[in-house]
């Protein structure tokens, strides 16, 4: 049974709530507390701060109510069972009842006007579906990634998600319009092994255009021993099962939405090619060199063979890029 926890009068201090920022967390007491400040700390004060705490071993869920008692606009629910990432973004998902939302991931720095400056783009463009920014990598590894405009066909919108090593934007981090997005995750809620993002990120990308925000108001903290860092310790076998689920999750879903054969081919096609990168490159035998070269969409009966419909040039070349590097792994 699932335990919620959110101040008596919490019902008026969020009834009026534009956005909802999702916190999905797990053995995070050394960092939570400084998460929800920033949550609490936004120029935008109509924020429902919807914190779900997977099963955890440390105080996490403690400081998480704590904080929950100072402020009306934190809900706390305590998974009575341990979800995975995957299984808490999903249900953090389901519960949203604002007009927009946002995933604030438990070790990030969230600047203090990401959401008034998100929600400007979004009710600024009406079409949109959701606005990205600006995100900056700190820590083990930094970068920054600007904001990119999603815009054009749906095929040319999902087929970017998948053209790239490092998804123009980082869409992790965008905020969404819930009536477009819906509450349908698309992520595999197994609670252990891998739990590929694509699913997520497919399902924004057919939900509409994205809307650039050009100012830098995320910052991605990227730990030693935080999750992406410990998934990619994983073997060819579990990318394998993880890429298979991500094709059972998404491709009925496509091909349900997207009535154009031409389009759907193609957005297949750019699905198909990133699992045979990311696969051919953790291949270390030849058995599982030969399974990632063969590794296509077979749920959908469809051999997804055009990837030109609705592209630009510099995305059709970039698709073809990986396909050349994919090549040059079978010919090694």
């Amino acid at each position: 049974m699932f335990k919620t926890f959110s101040a008596p009068f919490l019902s008026t201090g969020v009834s009026k709530a534009e956005v909802t920022l999702c916190i999905p967390t797990y053995q995070a007491e050394l960092f939570i507390r400084r998460t929800l400040g920033f949550a609490c700390g936004q120029t935008l004060k109509r924020v429902r701060i919807l914190v779900s705490v997977d099963q955890s071993q440390d105080g996490t869920a403690q400081i998480c109510r704590e904080l929950a008692k100072q402020d009306p606009r934190i809900t706390v629910i305590e998974q009575p069972v341990r979800r995975g990432w995957s299984g808490n973004v999903s249900d953090l998902i389901r519960r949203v009842d604002t007009e927009f939302f946002a995933m604030y991931y438990h070790d990030d720095i969230l600047l203090p006007q990401f959401c008034e400056a998100m929600l400007a783009a979004l009710r600024k463009a009406p079409e949109a579906a959701t606005a990205n920014c600006e995100v900056s990598w700190l820590g083990a590894v930094e970068r920054k990634i600007p904001a990119f405009d999603y815009t054009g066909t749906v095929a040319e919108r999902v087929a970017t998600l998948f053209a790239y090593d490092q998804i123009p934007a980082a869409p992790m981090r965008n905020m969404v319009r819930t009536d477009r997005f819906g509450h349908e995750s698309l992520l595999d809620e197994k609670p252990d092994g891998i739990n590929l993002h694509y699913g997520y990120l497919s399902r924004m990308m057919l939900s509409g255009d994205s809307v650039p925000v050009q100012q830098n108001l995320y910052i991605r903290w990227i730990r030693e021993d935080g999750m992406m860092p410990g998934w990619c310790q994983h073997p060819w076998d579990d990318f394998h099962h993880a890429w298979k689920r991500v094709f059972e999750l998404v491709a009925p879903v496509v091909e349900r939405e997207v009535s154009d054969r031409r389009e759907l081919s193609t957005i297949l096609k750019a699905m198909t090619l990133r699992a045979r990168d990311q696969l051919t490159a953790k291949a270390k035998t030849s058995s599982e060199l030969e399974a990632s070269l063969a590794f296509n969409c077979e749920l959908t009966g469809l051999e997804p063979t055009q990837f030109d419909v609705g592209l630009s040039p510099a995305l059709r070349d970039a698709l073809i890029s990986v396909a050349n590097r994919i090549e040059a792994r079978r010919r090694n």
